[in-house]
């Protein structure tokens, strides 16, 4: 039994947790998807590999996006206006970044972000973090 199964059994109200992949890199958004198609309360709705995608997939209506911050964006939009979407759209924001600073919790902060994960430790914490989050 899965971590979520564990800590969500007896709770008939949540069925799956809708989540949206914003990722830039094809192989960090595969393993990922891999990883999370294996938990059962966990439906990936939908992949972006940018913030363009992120925006357009947001109608799929997740509850959580976990996003890279550092993510590619062509159009150079500002976190506000990806915020101001985010809020409209999803649950919860989970930001992933490869450091964990000061610019990092900042820039985690301007987009929403209710955690900001380290992506080193990502895989370790993200079904902990997930259910905390829809718990």
């Amino acid at each position: 039994m899965s971590l979520q199964e564990q800590s969500l059994i007896g709770r008939p109200e949540i069925t799956s947790i809708r989540m949206l992949l914003a990722v830039d890199s094809d192989v960090i958004r595969r393993v990922l998807s891999d990883f999370l198609r294996d938990e059962p309360l966990i439906e990936i709705v939908g992949e972006a590999k940018d913030f363009t995608e992120l925006l357009k997939v947001l109608a799929l209506k997740p509850r959580i996006v976990l996003m890279d911050l550092h993510m590619r964006d062509e159009y150079n939009f500002k976190p506000e206006f990806v915020r101001s979407e985010l809020q409209a759209s999803v649950g919860h924001v989970l930001a992933m970044s490869h450091c964990y600073d000061d610019e990092a919790v900042g820039l985690s902060n301007s987009y929403g972000a209710s955690l900001l994960l380290d992506k080193s430790k990502l895989i370790t914490e993200l079904l902990r973090t997930v259910e905390k989050l829809c718990a």
